[in-house]
């Protein structure tokens, strides 16, 4: 299970683009990195998400509900319909908040950049190169000495006008631990006119209620990891890693050409925060599953 966990990992930090008219959040996702649509210039958007209280077990007790808020500003750029280019800046801010006296945290921040290429051969083939910073830490502590990074490539093959899959590789470093090297693989399939299968580190399946983009439901499945520095307890240097699986369905609106707003709900499954200590395993915590919430709004320029 850890493997895995790993590997998905891996995924979801390879994929942290979004897809314009059909963005699901308005943060780095795994899915969005599929859209077959650009919008392209620069947008801003910004959002929420509200993971409720849920029971903890493995020492603490008591539960845990985590609060967040990012803020993401992206370039997207073509070049003879053949090159595409990504660049994305995210902030979040992150609020755990334990029941319990013994609490190992609570603020986080976290910043992240990311550079996003695709370039298409010929009408069958394609390339593309990821590589992205990300620095997450609790508050007061030096966001750089929790740094983590990535990068890694791929090609992409279009069986047919509605159906591409691709395969690559990545290479990434986490928080007191070693870099590692994976596969990654996605399909990218127009079921129909308006429904579309995305998979990556997880699923989505969108439904374009009238054909024109205006109004877009999805159902996402997928896993969702970060890293952060932890401030120093004895002298002892401490990180923690928070994973966990996620369902969600919601419906995004695109209410004009240039402004979207969007809301989902699901459920946040098998949350798992690993503690380490000078570069080693510590704690873990388990967290049980929790319902979430979420709401988003952007702006392109």
């Amino acid at each position: 299970m850890k493997n895995l966990k790993i590997f998905l990992c891996a995924a979801a930090l390879a994929a942290a683009c979004q897809s314009g008219a059909q963005m699901l959040t308005s943060g780095p996702t795994p899915i969005n990195i599929l859209a077959p649509q650009w919008k392209m210039g620069v947008s801003a958007d910004a959002s929420g998400e509200f993971s409720l209280p849920a029971d903890m077990s493995d020492g603490l007790g008591g539960d845990l509900g985590v609060y967040s808020a990012s803020a993401n500003v992206k370039f997207q750029g073509a070049y003879s319909d053949r090159h595409f280019l990504t660049v994305s800046l995210n902030y979040t801010y992150s609020q755990y908040d334990f029941s319990s006296d013994a609490a190992p945290f609570s603020s986080m921040n976290k910043t992240s950049a990311l550079a996003f290429y695709t370039s298409r051969i010929d009408e069958r083939w394609g390339v593309f190169g990821i590589a992205s910073a990300s620095f997450g830490a609790q508050a007061g502590e030096s966001l750089w000495s929790g740094r983590s990074m990535f990068a890694g490539a791929g090609a992409s093959y279009s069986f047919c006008e509605s159906l591409t899959a691709g395969i690559g590789a990545i290479a990434y470093s986490r928080v007191d631990n070693t870099w590692i090297g994976l596969p990654v693989a996605f399909i990218d399939w127009n079921i129909s006119d308006r429904l579309k299968l995305r998979t990556f580190s997880g699923a989505a399946l969108l439904y374009d209620v009238f054909g024109d983009n205006s109004l877009v439901l999805n159902a996402v499945f997928e896993y969702r990891n970060s890293y952060y520095r932890l401030e120093e307890r004895e002298g002892v240097r401490r990180s923690v890693s928070d994973s966990f699986y996620q369902f969600s369905v919601g419906a995004t609106c695109n209410i004009s050409e240039r402004a979207y707003i969007s809301a989902a709900v699901g459920g946040n499954f098998d949350r798992e925060l690993d503690m380490r200590r000078s570069s080693r395993s510590a704690e873990e915590y388990e967290v049980d599953a929790a319902p979430f919430f979420s709401v988003h709004a952007g702006f392109s320029f």
